[in-house]
């Protein structure tokens, strides 16, 4: 490559392609010269592997996310965590860390349970109540408030697409509805 870098400071250099075994002197060097690398045996540290960086890479990644999952499910406790994060993506850590601190918060807290809802604040012993303020039906969890409250029904269906939604449908929205929703119910300084 150095070559023809300095080769081409003071020549014009046109690359072609030319088909494999076509009888040209210069390919048939290269073909030469490739069919003998691949039959050099491999040298390197033990265990080599005869493959790409780029897809090694891609193995332990794929490898660390499952691991990652499989321990994330595998931890006990969390039921509030786990119904609504599904473990780690990608997109929405990003998505997340666009907001300011404040909404980042925000969304963290609502997702984990660990907020100023009045079940979490009645366990805490902060309360009187662990029962819904908007509903007075159930308790005030996470959960309730982005997926079944009654009163945020038209609110969820406008910031999250349903009026009534499941865990699941939760943990594949956007962390920008998520603050949207939660901003829009007037409960975010209750995060």
């Amino acid at each position: 490559m150095d070559n023809l870098n300095v080769l081409g400071t003071s020549n014009r250099v046109t690359l072609r392609w030319v088909p494999g075994h076509s009888g040209i002197d210069g390919n048939e060097k290269a073909d030469a010269l490739a069919r003998r690398g691949a039959e050099t045996p491999d040298c390197g540290p033990e265990p080599f592997c005869g493959i790409a960086k780029q897809h090694a890479y891609s193995i332990l990644k794929i490898h660390c996310n499952r691991q990652a999952l499989q321990e994330w499910q595998s931890t006990s406790g969390q039921i509030h965590s786990k119904a609504l994060i599904k473990g780690y993506r990608k997109k929405f850590t990003k998505e997340l860390l666009q907001l300011n601190k404040y909404k980042t918060s925000a969304v963290t807290r609502i997702l984990t349970g660990h907020c100023k809802l009045n079940k979490h604040m009645f366990t805490l012993g902060l309360s009187q109540t662990a029962m819904c303020r908007l509903c007075h039906e159930t308790e005030e969890t996470a959960m309730h408030i982005l997926c079944s409250c009654g009163p945020l029904m038209h609110r969820r269906s406008i910031y999250l697409g349903q009026h009534i939604m499941q865990p699941e449908e939760i943990q594949m929205l956007p962390a920008q509805k998520i603050w949207k929703f939660l901003e829009s119910t007037g409960l975010s300084g209750e995060l």
